[in-house]
């Protein structure tokens, strides 16, 4: 990602607010580039993950879980994806719970590229006995970091849905769901980046 001159990027492609929104936001943009996509264009991660040579598996075809981890995630519907580095070999995988929506899969699978690319620590999923060792005694955790966490989401999400479009899709009245099926996203997500980037609708009507 170093190679693309962020310092030459348009201040009207940015986000006027704090720096680091700011930094998100380039990165986002190096990373559309790598698949010469234009900021008002729909973004696919799963084309950038194909150039990348990540690999992609779903969590439907993961083999080895204990029956109770896996009902776990099932139920709790709060895991959607892992990006893991293969030692011996380099290989770079993705799993994505494809039991959540296609728009939630898209935004995981765009969070865990980020996440190799930019060479975060992989989070690890756990699970522990809570009573007798049974089952139903049995909880699935995950370990957390807030910094990168916060850092490949807001990347993610800036790839997929890019400050000037977004700006100028919101001037020009339309609303946040169908902005969200412009670029193939959640309400949530686009909620998201009008918020981080400083945007509000209410200054937009009229």
């Amino acid at each position: 990602m170093g190679q693309y001159d962020t310092e030459r990027i348009s201040s009207d492609l940015l986000p006027k607010v704090g720096s680091r929104w700011c930094e998100y936001e380039k990165k986002a943009l190096e990373i559309r580039r790598l698949v010469g996509a234009r900021t008002q264009d729909r973004f696919d991660p799963y084309q950038l993950a194909n150039i990348l040579k990540f690999k992609i598996i779903r969590f439907s075809q993961v083999d080895g879980l204990p029956d109770h981890v896996r009902q776990q995630i099932i139920t709790h519907n709060q895991w959607s994806g892992a990006a893991i580095e293969i030692p011996h070999d380099g290989t770079k995988l993705i799993i994505i719970n494809d039991l959540h929506s296609h728009r939630r899969q898209r935004a995981t699978l765009m969070e865990e590229i980020c996440h190799l690319i930019l060479g975060h620590q992989p989070s690890k999923l756990n699970y522990a006995e809570t009573g007798h060792g049974s089952a139903s005694d049995s909880t699935v955790g995950r370990t957390y970091h807030h910094q990168t966490e916060e850092e490949a989401y807001a990347i993610g999400a800036a790839t997929l849905v890019p400050f000037k479009p977004l700006r100028d899709l919101l001037q020009s009245g339309l609303d946040v769901k169908t902005i969200a099926d412009r670029f193939d996203v959640s309400v949530q997500l686009v909620n998201y980046r009008i918020r981080v980037a400083g945007l509000q609708r209410d200054s937009f009507s009229g």
